[in-house]
């Protein structure tokens, strides 16, 4: 991959998947290097169901440091590269709820700055490469993940590697997209000579 240093991957695990705050983000450079990793104290609770899937706990988080805190180290890091996200919308969406538990609203600049990142979602281009729509990470990257952040940056890279083919190019995949779209609307598919 060209410019490979204008690429990171990051990962999030959150106290639940609704109104959701960040336990813990990673980032990852595209040889796999951890480029930032912290766990973050959430003012809200932790569910049950996401305890079970990442096994991070209050206990485990009551000393690290705030969401804001995180941002704060986080987002220098990350503002000016390009964020390859298995997720995305999943990912930033919950990027943008960890600041609503403490007030920060629409107009303040560290929201804001949210909505400047440039991110890619791994998922929906793994998932156009394979006329498919929604895939989970342990599906895609071959192997059970840990659902922790920074092992499961280390998967997407895994997804990454595994699916990139340089002869592949932007016209390749926007036919691709087109196909799906065409697939999603029709709901079946025609070839030539069918009837």
């Amino acid at each position: 991959m060209e410019n490979k240093q204008e690429y990171v991957i990051l990962d999030t695990e959150t106290t639940d998947l609704n109104n959701a705050e960040i336990l813990e983000i990673s980032v990852i450079n595209l040889d796999g290097h951890t480029l930032y990793n912290s766990l973050a104290r959430p003012v809200n609770s932790i569910s049950q169901g996401s305890m079970k899937i990442h096994g991070i706990n209050y206990e485990m988080v009551k000393d690290a440091p705030t969401w804001l805190e995180v941002w704060e180290e986080l987002y220098p890091l990350i503002k000016d590269k390009i964020i390859l996200i298995y997720n995305s919308d999943f990912d930033l969406r919950v990027i943008r709820s960890s600041f609503y538990p403490y007030k920060v609203d629409y107009s303040d600049e560290r929201y804001k700055n949210t909505y400047g990142l440039k991110s890619e979602c791994v998922m929906k281009t793994y998932a156009s490469l394979r006329n498919s729509s929604w895939i989970k990470l342990e599906v895609a990257c071959g192997y059970k993940t840990k659902h922790r952040a920074t092992s499961d940056c280390l998967a997407t890279l895994d997804v990454i590697k595994n699916t990139y083919d340089p002869s592949y190019t932007k016209v390749d995949l926007k036919r691709s997209q087109f196909y799906k779209q065409y697939l999603d609307h029709t709901g079946d598919i025609k070839t030539c000579g069918n009837t």
